[in-house]
């Protein structure tokens, strides 16, 4: 089993989560982002991503005791809790600072690839 990280690229923001525990941590901060946001200003993050989904999806990576303080429908203390989570689960996945070779490859060929002009020629 491959090790858990998140690689970050050369701008800062994370561009890759690699592994079960990586893919967590941003599960747990698009679920405390879209809490917050409901909270602000009632709107969802989708029509199926509803505050009542994403706090029982919430849940699922706290510890008990925590879940267990949280009342239903406290949207800031369960996106709070998440983001404290998020933090301790980065420190303990540790980062890769440069991007994986692989990265790079498929940006070289995303830059020397053949544009196609909008009649079908190639420019």
């Amino acid at each position: 089993m491959e090790q858990d990280r998140i690689v970050y690229g050369s701008d800062g923001n994370a561009s890759a989560f690699i592994g079960p525990a990586a893919v967590s941590v941003y599960a747990m901060a698009v679920i405390a982002s879209g809490l917050t946001l409901y909270a602000k200003t009632g709107l969802r993050m989708s029509r199926h991503q509803g505050p009542g989904v994403m706090m029982k999806a919430g849940r699922r990576y706290l510890d008990a005791e925590t879940s267990g303080l949280i009342k239903a429908r406290d949207y800031h203390g369960m996106s709070a809790a998440l983001r404290v989570r998020v933090q301790a689960e980065k420190a303990r996945i540790g980062y890769a600072a440069e991007p994986d070779p692989g990265f790079e490859a498929v940006a070289a060929c995303r830059s020397t690839s053949t544009q196609v002009s909008p009649k079908g020629t190639q420019a």
